[in-house]
């Protein structure tokens, strides 16, 4: 299974459904990390080693090259890690339920993750990014 940090624009629905496939699901809500920002929310996902999923492109597609450029130029490319980041359409283009259902077989069927970044579309599935 796999651990998800889901960020507060994230629906507690979703996590309630992934809690019940047995992941280990933790939300912005219950790391009372409301409103901190976006910076902040990746590192706490990190240190605790959880997946960060997240509606919100245009910050996370930006942390996740800031993470990969500062990592390499601080020379702590490979130790400074973190789970993954994972980019879902807000509903209703993408309810809840479902939402659940592609992060739940993203958990068990996920190859490599760590310092990645993927997009889902209705397109094209699960898309690396940057």
């Amino acid at each position: 299974m796999a651990d998800f940090a889901l960020d507060e624009n994230v629906s507690e629905r979703t996590a309630d459904l992934l809690d019940d496939l047995e992941h280990d699901v933790l939300t912005t809500r219950q790391n009372r990390s409301q409103g901190i920002d976006d910076a902040r929310q990746l590192a706490l996902a990190a240190r605790a080693g959880q997946i960060f999923v997240t509606h919100n492109r245009r910050d996370f597609v930006l942390l996740h090259r800031a993470w990969r450029l500062w990592s390499h130029e601080w020379g702590v490319a490979g130790r400074a890690n973190h789970a993954g980041s994972l980019l879902l359409p807000q509903p209703p283009i993408l309810a809840a339920d479902r939402a659940a259902d592609l992060l739940d077989r993203f958990g068990r069927d996920r190859g490599v993750v760590t310092n990645r970044f993927f997009a889902w579309s209705l397109e094209g599935g699960w898309i690396p990014e940057g």
